[in-house]
């Protein structure tokens, strides 16, 4: 059973990405309605442009990560392009099987999410120590 601090912070990294996830949608409403983007460049332009505001939200607020701002940029930016890859393969493999496409849209939800949250816990905002 995880600590309560963890689950504390699990919690505010669901709220954090949550609130990203509502600024993509927004974006991506602006970009295809409002200004008549195409689908698929209106998708990768706002979640292009969530990446610095997720990476502050998840800095500050989740892992509260005092760091090396640089390197820890650079590897969000790795994580959230490496996210934005297996949610699209996944999609993509589940459309090409023939299966139902929700199917591809909750593995999606159950598995990006965790595997963002391991790669920030213990990659993208590990606390180094000096020896």
């Amino acid at each position: 059973m995880p600590n309560i601090e963890t689950l504390k912070r699990l919690l505010r990294f669901a709220l954090v990405g949550g609130a990203a996830t509502l600024m993509y949608g927004g974006l991506s409403l602006i970009f295809l309605y409002g200004l008549g983007t195409a689908a698929m460049a209106a998708h990768l332009l706002a979640y292009l442009l969530v990446i610095p505001l997720s990476f502050l939200g998840q800095k500050r607020i989740t892992f509260e990560f005092k760091g090396d701002r640089g390197r820890a940029f650079f590897r969000f930016v790795l994580t959230s392009l490496l996210a934005l890859l297996l949610s699209t393969s996944l999609v993509w493999a589940v459309r090409t099987a023939g299966l139902v496409p929700l199917y591809g849209i909750l593995g999606t939800m159950l598995v990006v999410p965790l595997i963002s949250y391991l790669m920030m816990a213990f990659w993208v905002f590990l606390e180094r120590t000096e020896v």
